[in-house]
């Protein structure tokens, strides 16, 4: 648990904006899930050292997803560009404890990862995160989301093409 919570947090926060007690539940639920549902995990599915992390990061997706379509409260930013920068630095925990330049580059790494979500999918931005941040095979990928391996080649060549379109995002 220890091990995958932190990851976890990160991806779901992304994913969302939601306010950092709402993602801990959110994290919470999906280790409950998981931990219901061990008996079911597929070793098939999932072959690879990483195969827990990224049946976790499945749970939490659809959980996430399942929770924001049933409170109406559609918070997801990937297809709005409304949402102001102070509002998205407020979901972020607290960082004092981090020296100065880790702290910078994480922010600059936060930043770029919100602007990349303004342009693509919520699927195309899963399956980029899945692969950069977490080193996920595409094997992985698909079954995280719910796709093909080939799809997922796809969606991110795709994502990469659109991204493309906008080098503003990668310049200092």
């Amino acid at each position: 648990m220890r091990r995958h919570q932190t990851r976890l947090f990160a991806f779901l926060q992304q994913m969302s904006a939601l306010e950092p007690n709402e993602i801990e539940d959110l994290v919470q639920e999906t280790f409950v899930k998981a931990y219901v549902s061990l008996d079911t995990f597929d070793y098939k599915i999932y072959h690879s050292d990483k195969a827990f992390g990224t049946w976790l990061f499945t749970i939490g997706r659809r959980i996430l997803l399942n929770s924001l379509r049933k409170s109406k409260r559609d918070r997801l930013v990937f297809f709005s560009a409304s949402e102001t920068e102070e509002k998205r630095k407020e979901t972020i925990p607290d960082k004092a404890l981090i020296p100065e330049q880790s702290a910078e580059r994480l922010d600059s790494r936060q930043n770029l990862w919100s602007k990349i979500r303004m342009v693509l999918t919520e699927p195309q931005w899963t399956a980029l995160w899945l692969q950069y941040v977490e080193n996920c095979s595409m094997e992985e990928i698909a079954a995280a989301i719910g796709k093909k391996p080939q799809s997922v080649k796809a969606l991110i060549h795709r994502a990469k093409c659109t991204l493309q379109k906008h080098p503003e995002f990668f310049e200092s």
